[in-house]
């Protein structure tokens, strides 16, 4: 029988955690993205809601925010359906429950062994019984990993100058090494068997995955792109830059231009 202990690493924390960084890094990026190009992005660049112009910066980040969000609410729900569904006992359900041995027989009037279907559980003080029974499969792990994953494609998929090489890999691995401490307390505080552990990592994981790669579409863009309705005005005013250019060239060389005669006194 396991003891009961506090979480090492508290719910809310690793869910607010993960949503605060993930957005601090897309507001970043997105902003990033848009001083490259300083200059060729004009006011009409945007969305007009109402009275009111929405800056581009403002949109990208609510763009990639909200497909965030979007998974991390699939996982949470796909973690549910398989907590309540399974009803798998935590490590530490005995001490949790805290069983009154009187009040039931473990055989019937045959004399032969039964389940237990009485709720037998006199309960720790402030405890709710209902979460002793959903072990299958972390939270705290899916939830960790989802984030992690999506931190480390989206800024994979953000950031390839070579100078910014050794800083990204850094915050790639620490992202991934908190993830894993996060998963791993959860075994030592004997609130989830490993393979709960291990079955909610998958979960958040692929639901990380499936989000960046199909839904926001990052899988190999360049560093710093911009979205690609802003990529073809930009392109279309380079073309047409160019071709002014090229006309007045002509011009000039057809029609060379003559230095105004100096009065002579």
């Amino acid at each position: 029988m396991h003891p009961f202990k506090e979480s090492t690493v508290p719910g809310v924390v690793v869910t607010v955690l993960g949503i605060v960084v993930n957005a601090i890094v897309i507001a970043v990026l997105e902003i990033a993205v848009l001083l490259r190009v300083k200059g060729q992005i004009t006011p009409s660049h945007g969305y007009r809601v109402g009275r009111y112009n929405i800056r581009q910066e403002v949109v990208n980040f609510c763009e990639v925010f909200l497909v965030f969000l979007f998974g991390a609410a699939i996982q949470q729900t796909a973690v549910n359906i398989g907590k309540f569904s399974i009803g798998r006992l935590r490590p530490h359900f005995f001490a949790a429950c805290k069983v009154n041995y009187t009040a039931f027989s473990c055989v019937d009037q045959f004399h032969q062994p039964r389940y237990v279907t009485e709720d037998v559980c006199t309960a720790m003080e402030g405890y709710n019984t209902l979460d002793m029974r959903l072990s299958f499969p972390s939270g705290h792990s899916s939830m960790s990993a989802y984030c992690v994953i999506f931190f480390v494609m989206y800024l994979e998929a953000r950031v390839t100058c070579r100078r910014l090489n050794l800083v990204k890999v850094f915050l790639q691995a620490s992202s991934l090494w908190l993830a894993l401490v996060v998963c791993l307390s959860r075994i030592s505080d004997y609130k989830h068997h490993w393979s709960d552990v291990l079955a909610g990592a998958l979960l958040g994981a692929c639901v990380g995955v499936v989000v960046v790669r199909y839904v926001l579409r990052l899988s190999s863009p360049s560093a710093f792109d911009l979205p690609t309705h802003i990529v073809d005005e930009v392109s279309m005013l380079s073309t047409n830059v160019t071709h002014s250019e090229v006309v007045q060239q002509d011009k000039d060389d057809n029609h060379p231009s003559v230095a105004p005669s100096a009065n002579v006194i």
